[in-house]
């Protein structure tokens, strides 16, 4: 009888060296102990927020709201605290221009603030800070005579008037007239563009200043030289300078000579 002789396939596993489970054993202890710290760091029971330093002048933002806000974060803990998130609530304060943030070890945080500077308000219910940015203040929420004390506080200030969106130009355009009425000793004390792009100027001096669409800069410069001899001596008589013309200007004495044109074709 013949037999058929069978054979029995064997499979050829891959062998691991003891240095490579070594390794993976110990990337898992690590990751374990990893997720094990951050637990503890993170508990604020463990690492607490022990002190809040806030550097910055607060001239006009509530000191309250402010310490209220970042107290509410730092109940998270040192390790904790949402910096980023901090940040955007302080920044959110309507006086507030910018803050950033950072953890002092082993549990202080550290809070840096730079106010608004109001330079000029805009078109009568917000203010124009130095960055050029329109915001609101809150104390023209207040009502009452409270709010009526802030008005004429902030009405100090030189006052710009003119289309939604246009603080920045019209404040940027404020500081170089100011600049070109330096030498004669006024400055303006109110800007108003309308809706055509015309500019006319109030002076502290109480005389308006009549601009125009065109060439801004140069007629109010035109104005600047004539000044001395022509404005200044007969201030109080003066109620409006026309420097639309092409040639020379107008000189409105209100009821005791109107339209005085000087230099016109």
């Amino acid at each position: 009888m013949n037999l058929a002789a069978t054979q029995t396939g064997s499979v050829n596993l891959p062998v691991v060296s003891r240095r490579a489970v070594w390794l993976c054993l110990t990337g898992l202890l690590l990751a374990m102990a990893l997720v094990v710290f951050l637990r503890y760091a993170l508990d604020p029971d463990h690492y607490p927020v022990t002190g809040i330093e806030i550097h910055g002048a607060t001239l006009y933002a509530e000191r309250e709201t402010l310490e209220r806000i970042v107290s509410s974060y730092a109940s998270d803990g040192f390790f904790g605290v949402d910096l980023q998130g901090l940040r955007g609530s302080i920044e959110s304060m309507p006086w507030i221009q910018s803050a950033s943030l950072r953890r002092l070890w082993p549990g202080v945080l550290v809070v840096s603030l730079v106010e608004h500077q109001p330079q000029a308000g805009w078109n009568g219910d917000e203010l124009i800070g130095a960055d050029f940015s329109a915001f609101t203040p809150p104390q023209y929420q207040l009502e009452g005579e409270a709010r009526s004390q802030w008005l004429r506080y902030f009405s100090q200030l030189p006052q710009l008037y003119g289309p939604e969106g246009r603080h920045a130009a019209l404040f940027q355009m404020f500081v170089a007239m100011n600049e070109a009425l330096a030498p004669v000793g006024d400055s303006i004390f109110e800007l108003v563009e309308d809706a055509r792009g015309a500019i006319q100027l109030k002076l502290e001096s109480g005389v308006d200043v009549h601009l125009g669409r065109q060439n801004m800069l140069a007629r109010l410069s035109q104005f600047a030289k004539v000044y001395n001899h022509v404005v200044a001596p007969d201030l109080q008589n003066i109620r409006r300078i026309d420097m639309r013309y092409p040639n020379g200007f107008a000189v409105d004495y209100g009821i005791n000579e109107t339209a005085r044109k000087q230099g016109e074709d």
